[in-house]
């Protein structure tokens, strides 16, 4: 044979076990074996107890798959179908073990002679031992049957005969007290609970009725308690009581109710086996009472309460029977207090237990007459208390559900009443009567409401709902009650309480989506455990045996017109929750099912009110909401232990903050800055902890939701509320906060760019904005910029706006705010030029110049997007931002404090004037705009750094502008021809100069080449009234009056360039405003030889050649001979250098000494002629330095040396 581990279906799940066909063939093989091997000559029973034993473990291996019905059934199951009338044959054979078998049959013999020589075997051992085996056989089968009867399932594959057959065997073997096989109290046990347990249809015990009740009858009021025999007899009786009224309720109750008074007496008995059988005895009539409560007759309902009731009375209260007849002394009474004497010993918990079951069952079968007799119910009260003081928290969990028998007792008085209210006669006692029995009985009820009894109660009252016909006072039903078990659960120092209460609270509001597995019954409310036989036998003490078989879909959500009606108890019931968790310090305070039931209750008063036709709230549900707040932001008058004002502060306003996110959706737009405004008012009355940076920024996201919610500007009005350093940094952590909200919160319906701006405007007042703050509102202004898109505004009228506002409000924009307008500026040809924007920007270049080494990185950014600007701008507006931004770019462009590096200036000022130059060029000119143009076109002629940009950026525009610009010979503006002719005026003097020099003081030198002598012809080609030959290097000069020599005016065209000169490299980058460059003054020896500088905009490579050998600086620095070259150079690591403006006084005279005339001086230097020399510069030998040294003073020998080094 096969045992169950050889099988190796120990790795298989259950389901895959159901889904072989031959899960169960192994045992059902030997078994149809069995049945031809008549004689056991190839299957002993010890075969047929393995098969039996394998066929039971395999069964109870899959038992969680068996409990509910199977449909279709699994190959397994189909299998054991086929073969059951078989394994039906096999029980009913080996069931008869019990009653004969003393040795095995012989099979007849065969022989035609017998033996002539008997023999005889002593038997004796053998038929002992056959008869051990067979016993074993028959309780293996017994146990089998108490498995297949117990499962609907496995019953169900067997016929109604078959199954009626059996439970006839069983029966009788149950009903006989001497069995001749071996073990014979254990064969009937097992009977005992196979019949007991059966869940088999009550159309096939019903057969067995007869019998079963003779057979109890016999031994109940037949036997008694002295003979060990009659007690192992008894309870076997009391124990298929118990079964048969727990499993057929409706069947055999009635037949099984005039066996009550002998349990009840036997709950005396001397013998505790007896005492604890006669208690589980009368726990299976507690059972079938409530399974089936709603169709117990009247009449059997009231046998039964008279029957407990009088007995608990009498043997309780130790009062005597209304016969006059005193109690017996031993009475429950003596047993409950020698069982509280000796529960110090720690050895009678089983007895506890015992006592409890009693007094549960007392509770149930008095069918809620409990609550009428005041004595009974005192008694029994009295009895729980005293038992759990003495046996403590090891029987908390069992008082708690024998407390839940009250809870369940409430339903059968309610059906008292309502069938009193129906009925036509007059009973007593009245309705009245019984409403007052009612409320006094919920109050009761009310004082235990731990381990689910909160929950059972609000089930029951849900659940049972008054009828129709009750009493008026109570046609609201029973909501009231409700609420009211909700509060006081809420309201209990208990957490486990606490959180049971929020539970129900939901799940009455309704935001609990459980839907009840089955539909809601009465009997869910008692604990099975209390009358199933675990607490008697078990003697569990877990809680967990004692729960409530409830879900949230078991609780009804209140009506929502009831809602309204009951309005004011929900709303104080969530705040006691909220508070609760406010006050304990801990976030988040409003969990997820808080929020919830606020967002449900707000919800049902907006719907409700829509339906009664109007389109807000009532203004007394906002003063409601405004209260909470305001409880909510109260003080608590001792705060819990561990936690400190800073944590209870921080969680009430991350509460509220929550709660109006909440509100502001449910109470719509038309009511939300009325309660936005109250609540903020609320919230400003409260001394918050400021100095805490959580509760700062806590309080600041509270108030910003709030004033987005009523108006932004408001921020503005808190601004002039105080000048306390303190206050001003929380105003400016608000408006930082409130931006971030009014962002986030835009919606497509919220398309309003001018309020962003008036929130732009804000932070302008405060001139130490930090990074954070600027990236802020760089991101506002992109938010006012969009949203001004949307309504087909240009950004022209966006930030002419701001700049407007900036303007008339004497506020200042930061240079790198200023630099982000800029940089935001897109014009079109259509749109307004932004005046105002650009008179901002005029006046913040005027402030930047001269630079410092902290701000001269907002200055070439500022001149970068200047450059960009021009750039990309239509020409129509091109003449008026250069005649607005004349005056400031004139200063940058004269470069007076010679403070910026040249590369630098170059890069970046330069730059934006030769860009500007080359846009001019496809400009249509007048002598009028050129007027107008003067300053700026003349300004940068003061200043020029190697390689001299500007003149050539100049010279491309002169030509196309002398050219195109008629009446250019006779209305030339003064002040521009003053400009070229002196020039031209000064060209000629350097030159005369520079030669006298360079022969008189170094003899021994080269003379100058030939690009030195054209290195001014450009220069004194520019003056009006000159026409000079560049190749011949000749000076035939006119004079400067001839300004009506047509042949003269425009000869740029005819003008050429030294040969040799080195081409111009590209155009750097300037998207970049500024980098990090080294020091142009130690660098002059390799300006011209490397690839570092920008080219002009407009101008070809052959017409830069002639210009990168000209003379650039006409400066000449008289400094001492330790004066150290300070220029600011740009870099990122040194901007910041305190040293780079240093300039000594000498510098300053030196600087006025320099100045020729009026006009610009563009003539060179001779070190600067040195600088642009350098690559064809001779080599000199000690003897040409000592004569120079002799002919030139040596204070300007040692300076041009240390320039040259």
């Amino acid at each position: 044979m096969m045992s169950p581990q050889g099988d190796n279906i120990s790795l298989l799940s259950p389901e895959e076990l159901l889904a072989t066909r031959f899960y169960f063939r192994s045992p059902i093989l030997t078994l149809l074996e069995s049945l031809e091997d008549q004689y056991q000559e190839h299957i002993s029973l010890d075969d047929l107890s393995q098969a039996y034993d394998i066929l039971s473990c395999r069964i109870r291996q899959v038992v969680e798959y068996l409990i509910t019905p199977c449909n279709p059934l699994p190959p397994a199951l189909l299998y054991l179908q086929d073969h059951s009338s078989s394994l039906a044959l096999c029980l009913r054979r080996d069931i008869s073990y019990a009653f004969v078998r003393t040795g095995p049959d012989s099979p007849p013999s065969e022989a035609l002679i017998p033996d002539s020589v008997p023999q005889h075997h002593d038997l004796q051992d053998e038929e002992l031992q056959y008869a051990e085996d067979s016993s074993h056989v028959c309780q293996l089968c017994l146990k089998l049957l108490c498995i297949i009867f117990k499962l609907p399932v496995i019953s169900g594959l067997l016929t109604d005969d078959d199954l009626s057959a059996l439970l006839h065997d069983i029966t009788r073997i149950a009903t006989t007290l001497s069995l001749p096989s071996p073990n014979s109290q254990k064969l009937r046990a097992l009977a005992v609970l196979a019949i007991s347990e059966q869940q088999l249809l009550p159309s096939l015990v019903k057969g067995q009725k007869r019998q079963i009740l003779l057979m109890l009858n016999g031994i109940l009021f037949g036997l008694e308690d002295d003979d060990g025999d009659d007690v192992q007899s008894i309870n076997d009786a009391f124990q298929m009581i118990h079964g048969l009224v727990s499993s057929q309720p409706l069947l055999l109750l009635e037949s099984l109710q005039k066996f009550m008074d002998a349990v009840l007496q036997r709950l005396l008995s001397p013998h505790r086996a007896i005492r604890i059988a006669a208690a589980h005895a009368l726990a299976g009539y507690s059972r079938a009472v409530v399974s089936c409560s709603e169709s117990i007759s009247p009449s059997l309902y009231s046998k039964i309460e008279e029957c407990i009731c009088t007995f608990a009375e009498l043997q309780l209260a130790n009062r005597k029977s209304k016969s006059g007849i005193p109690a017996p002394s031993s009475t429950l009474r003596r047993y409950f207090s020698d069982l509280i004497t000796a529960s110090a010993s720690g050895r009678k918990f089983g007895d506890a237990c015992w006592a409890y079951s009693i007094l549960a069952s007392c509770i149930v079968l008095s069918n809620g007459k409990v609550f009428s007799r005041s004595r009974m119910i005192r008694t029994i009260t009295i009895w729980m208390h005293d038992l759990h003081n003495a046996f403590g928290k090891e029987v908390v969990a069992i008082h708690l559900s024998v407390w839940r028998c009250f809870v369940w007792s409430l339903s059968r008085l309610r059906h008292h009443i309502d069938r009193q209210a129906t009925s036509s006669t007059r009973k007593a006692p009245t309705t009245g009567d019984l409403l007052k029995t009612w409320d006094s009985a919920l109050k009761f009820v009310h004082q235990d409401l731990e381990l689910q009894n909160g929950s059972a109660l609000v089930a029951l009252l849900m659940n049972n709902p008054p009828s129709s016909t009750r009493h008026q006072v109570e046609s609201t039903g029973f909501i009231s009650e409700t609420l009211d078990v909700v509060q006081t659960m809420i309201g209990s120092e208990s957490d486990i309480l606490h959180e049971e209460g929020l539970m129900l609270l939901a799940s009455l509001v309704g935001i609990s989506d459980t839907q009840p597995v089955s539909p809601w019954t009465n009997s869910r409310i008692v604990a099975h455990a209390v009358f199933d036989g675990t607490m008697l036998y078990n003697n569990e003490r877990k809680s967990g045996f004692y729960s409530f078989d409830i879900d949230l879909g078991h609780i009804p959500r209140i009506p929502q017109d009831e809602v309204s009606n009951h309005w004011d108890i929900l709303l104080a019931i969530w705040t006691i929750a909220t508070k609760r968790l406010v006050f304990s310090g801990n976030f988040p305070a409003v969990n997820a099912d808080l929020l919830r039931i606020w967002h449900e209750l707000l919800i049902s008063q907006s719907q409700l009110t829509q339906g009664n036709s109007h389109l807000a709230v009532s203004p007394e549900i906002i003063q409601d909401i405004v209260k909470v707040i305001a409880q909510l932001l109260e003080s608590p008058k001792e705060l819990l232990r561990g936690v400190t004002t800073k944590e209870v502060q921080l969680a009430q306003l991350k509460t509220i903050y929550h709660l109006w996110i909440v509100t502001k959706f449910a109470v719509g737009p038309l009511n939300e800055g009325d309660t936005a405004a109250a609540i903020l008012s609320t919230v400003l009355s409260v001394q918050f902890l400021i100095d805490s940076v959580e509760v700062k920024t806590s309080w600041s996201e509270l108030c910003s939701e709030l004033m987005i919610a009523q108006d932004p500007l408001l921020l503005s009005a808190l601004q002039e509320r105080s000048d306390l350093e303190s206050e001003r940094e929380l105003r400016r952590r608000l408006w930082k906060t409130v931006t971030v909200q009014y962002m986030d919160t835009k919606t497509d319906e919220d398309v309003n760019w001018e309020r962003r701006i008036k929130l732009l405007l804000i932070p302008l007042a405060n001139h130490n904005m930090s990074p954070d703050e600027r990236e802020l509102w760089v991101k506002l202004l992109d938010c006012a910029l969009d949203d001004a898109e949307t309504l087909s505004i240009s950004s022209s009228t966006v930030l002419q706006t701001i700049a407007e506002n900036v303007l008339s409000s004497s506020l200042t924009i930061p240079a790198p705010l200023t630099f982000t307008l800029l940089s935001h500026l897109q014009l079109k040809s259509e749109h307004t030029l932004p005046l105002s924007l650009f008179d901002h920007i005029n006046s913040t270049l005027l402030m930047l110049y001269p630079p410092r080494p902290d701000n001269l990185s907002d200055s070439l950014q500022l001149f970068s997007a200047l450059t960009d600007l021009i750039t990309n701008t239509p020409q129509c507006h091109l003449i008026n931002i250069i005649v607005h931004l004349s005056k400031s770019l004139t200063v940058w462009f004269h470069n007076d404090s010679e403070s910026i590096d040249d590369t630098v200036f170059n890069d970046n000022i330069i730059s934006l004037y030769c860009t500007t130059l080359h846009r001019l060029e496809s400009t249509p000119l007048t002598v009028s705009l050129l007027h107008d143009l003067t300053p700026f076109l003349t300004s940068p002629f003061n200043f020029i750094p190697i390689p001299g940009l500007a003149p050539r950026a100049f010279r491309k525009f002169w030509q196309n502008a002398a050219s195109h610009v008629e009446s250019l010979e006779t209305d030339c503006p003064s002040d521009l021809q003053d400009f070229l002719d002196a020039w031209g005026t000064m060209c000629d003097e350097h030159q005369s100069q520079e030669s006298q020099m360079s022969f008189s003081s170094i003899p021994d030198s080269q003379p100058p080449t030939s690009q030195e002598d054209h290195e001014y012809a450009y220069l004194r080609s520019l003056s009006l009234g000159r026409d000079e030959d560049i190749h011949s290097g000749g000076s035939s000069k006119k004079n400067a009056s001839q300004k009506t020599d047509s042949s003269s005016l425009c000869n740029f065209s005819k003008l050429t360039f030294p040969q040799g000169a080195q081409p111009a490299p590209r155009r750097r980058n300037l998207s970049i405003p500024f980098g990090s460059t080294s020091n142009a003054r130690h660098e002059d020896d390799a300006l011209f030889a490397d690839d570092s500088w920008p080219s002009v905009p407009g101008m070809s490579s052959s017409e830069d050649h002639g210009i990168m050998s000209l003379g650039l600086s006409n400066k000449k620095r008289s400094r001492d001979d330790k004066e150290p070259e300070d220029h600011l150079n740009v870099n990122l690591g040194d901007i910041s250098s305190p040293h780079a403006l240093d300039h000594s006084q000498d510098g300053r005279q030196a600087k006025r000494a320099r100045s020729v005339s009026d006009s610009a001086s563009p003539a060179a230097t001779p070190t600067r002629r040195a600088r642009l020399a350098h690559r064809n510069e001779p080599e000199l030998s000690q003897d040409d330095y000592d004569s120079w040294e002799i002919t030139v003073p040596s204070p300007e020998v040692q300076r041009i040396r240390q320039e040259l080094q």
